[in-house]
């Protein structure tokens, strides 16, 4: 009963600070990742966010929700955003770059990532709800890092 007892303990030592599994749900990852029962590790382990990087966060729009995308921009790269789209930060919408008249449907203009956040993208952009909709996301919010 003891030795059953230390290995529970162990067990929930690691999901909580080394590496849980995760369920994935949602479409916004195909094809990397299926819309249901792909179980992936998440790694809680300290680590520098890189492009490329799937990573684990809190929702911006539903902090109870839990989302994986891809790293596509870290702090000081340029991403290009299509303006028209409502960005928002913290719920707030930021304002919107300034123009002439109505953009084309395809223009896109350089953002440059701000200090301490990320921005995000599911691999599946048309299905993806991601920083493009409420733009970069702190660092704060993420839980770690699929491995």
């Amino acid at each position: 009963l003891f030795r059953g007892a230390q290995l529970m303990a162990v067990y929930f030592l690691v999901q909580q600070h080394v590496a849980e599994p995760t369920m994935v749900v949602g479409p916004s990852m195909l094809p990397t990742l299926h819309m249901e029962g792909d179980v992936v590790l998440l790694s809680h382990l300290a680590f520098t966010p890189q492009a490329g990087d799937l990573v684990v966060f809190k929702s911006p729009l539903d902090p109870r929700r839990f989302v994986v995308k891809r790293v596509v921009g870290v702090p000081g790269d340029t991403v290009l955003h299509e303006p028209w789209r409502r960005l928002t930060h913290n719920r707030i919408e930021l304002s919107k770059i300034r123009c002439d008249g109505p953009p084309p449907p395809d223009a896109l203009v350089p953002l440059t990532v701000p200090p301490g956040t990320l921005w995000v993208q599911g691999d599946n952009v048309a299905n993806s709800t991601d920083s493009r909709h409420y733009g970069p996301v702190p660092i704060g919010l993420v839980v770690g890092r699929v491995v």
